[in-house]
């Protein structure tokens, strides 16, 4: 009989903590899944910043989790955020537009630029040229003249035609 109560014993102690560990797994599960409901309502209400930062934080989460519980927070989230498949669809080619956007508009800077620095060199070559033909100008007309005159360091040069 001893030995009976022995095994009763132990039997009763296994459903005892068998019971005690369901018990608080599925207590578990109540204060996780109140936990993530927690999280999307936080995600929903934040700034951009800081939904980004709660994403990544449920993102930690869910990679914990086995795949039926992270299809069903991922289910919720969309559903909390009124986010169907066709919008993220029409959200992603809006980002897409706006980058595409932004690139050309850059690209187009760019060109605009080069554009600029072309011409700005443009206009000093024209301008040496000119100055380069008054310098002969006016050596000519020296020579016409028979004049005295200054050279560009100051020095006088020339004089009277013999």
């Amino acid at each position: 009989m001893r030995k009976m109560s022995k095994v009763t014993a132990a039997l009763l102690l296994g459903a005892t903590l068998s019971l005690y560990a369901a018990d608080t797994t599925v207590e578990t599960d109540v204060v996780v899944e109140s936990s993530i409901d927690a999280q999307i309502e936080q995600i929903k209400n934040a700034d951009p910043d800081q939904r980004r930062e709660l994403m990544n934080n449920l993102k930690e989460e869910l990679a914990n989790m086995n795949s039926e519980e992270r299809m069903e927070v991922i289910s919720k989230l969309r559903e909390s955020m009124n986010v169907s498949d066709g919008e993220q669809v029409a959200q992603q080619a809006r980002v897409r537009t706006r980058t595409q956007s932004r690139i050309r508009t850059e690209e187009s800077v760019q060109n605009m630029e080069e554009a600029a620095v072309r011409q700005q060199t443009m206009q000093m070559q024209r301008a040496g040229e000119m100055e380069q033909m008054l310098q002969r100008q006016g050596m000519d007309q020296y020579r016409d003249s028979g004049s005295v005159g200054m050279d560009g360091n100051g020095m006088p040069f020339g004089g009277p035609r013999r």
